[in-house]
């Protein structure tokens, strides 16, 4: 259902008019996601000579974005499975699993781009935190992309949080430093030149006041049993105890950034999934985080916990099936 806002905002760039307007009179437009995926889906409509009354049109342009973004995703995410050292049977799975649990908001949504520019963030930070010779770059990096994210889709708060949370706890002083310095001053580029086209009120009444949607026992009941259980459920409980084994034997910091991040972003999920209108893939940075960390154990698992290592790829399997299925 959120479709239309995109395509309605879409509108309004092209026909000159400021993205986010005021909410009061009609027709009450609310364009309540962040600016960036409305300017990528019109940039396309302009290069292709699209119109503000081509409404089809739009909506192509919008998927395109879209399908083109889920894409580099999962180009990006066999890069960083690359990077883990993971063989390709698992980076294969990983992509795989990823891709069939990408939904309607992945095809019609900022959650593409987001979620491209989430990746692109935990892969510069992994880097930064294997490669010190390359920390300032890396951390300029991971702060373009998580800047990206969050004037995407306000999600981005999230990873964000869990990234700067992984290096403080890493007591990685410089890297945090660089990586708070260059995400501020990239932020405060961003929302100057978000408050110069649209205004400073109109802004935030969109962006923030826009996505207040209240909190109701009803939804409280409803949503922690999607986001938590079903097939999928066992993927957390695992990723724990085996972050925690990664982390207690062997101490790298890829294996406590991903436990941090992990963990991290299971909490932002239920907190913002408290909120009227959320959904299961609130949960998606935290599968991208939580699998590496048990393919991860079954890499470097020796020959006599085979059956444990069968076990855990079978429910990946079992995961992926029920999602092609549904």
């Amino acid at each position: 259902f959120s479709e239309p806002n995109i395509v309605d905002g879409v509108q309004r760039i092209l026909s000159g008019t400021p993205l986010y307007g005021d909410r009061e009179p009609p027709p009450y437009d609310t364009m309540q996601y962040a600016p960036l995926h409305y300017y990528t889906c019109a940039l396309l409509c302009v290069v292709t000579g699209t119109h503000a009354e081509d409404v089809q049109a739009i909506y192509i342009a919008s998927r395109t974005v879209s399908l083109l973004t889920n894409l580099l995703t999962l180009w990006l995410l066999w890069h960083l499975g690359r990077r883990l050292a993971l063989p390709a049977w698992s980076r294969l799975l990983w992509i795989t699993v990823l891709f069939t649990a990408m939904h309607e908001p992945y095809f019609s949504r900022p959650d593409g781009l987001y979620l491209l520019c989430c990746i692109g963030l935990f892969t510069t930070t992994i880097r930064a935190l294997e490669e010190p010779v390359t920390e300032r770059r890396m951390m300029l990096y991971a702060a373009l992309w998580g800047t990206v994210a969050i004037f995407t889709k306000q999600s981005a708060v999230g990873p964000l949080g869990a990234t700067g949370l992984a290096l403080l706890l890493q007591r990685r002083w410089a890297a945090t430093g660089w990586f708070v310095l260059f995400t501020g001053i990239a932020s405060l580029a961003a929302l100057g030149l978000l408050v110069l086209s649209n205004g400073w009120q109109n802004s935030y009444a969109n962006i923030v006041l826009g996505n207040v949607n209240g909190f109701s026992m009803p939804w409280f009941l409803i949503v922690p049993p999607e986001l938590f259980s079903g097939l999928a459920f066992w993927i957390t409980p695992v990723a724990l105890v085996l972050g925690v084994i990664n982390v207690r034997t062997k101490g790298r910091p890829v294996d406590k950034y991903l436990l941090t991040g992990s963990i991290v972003t299971w909490g932002w999920a239920f907190i913002t999934g408290m909120k009227n209108g959320s959904n299961v893939n609130y949960l998606t940075e935290h599968y991208i985080l939580s699998i590496p960390i048990i393919l991860l154990w079954v890499r470097d698992a020796g020959d006599h916990l085979r059956t444990a290592q069968l076990v855990l790829i079978s429910g990946l399997v079992i995961v992926l099936m029920a999602r092609c299925a549904s």
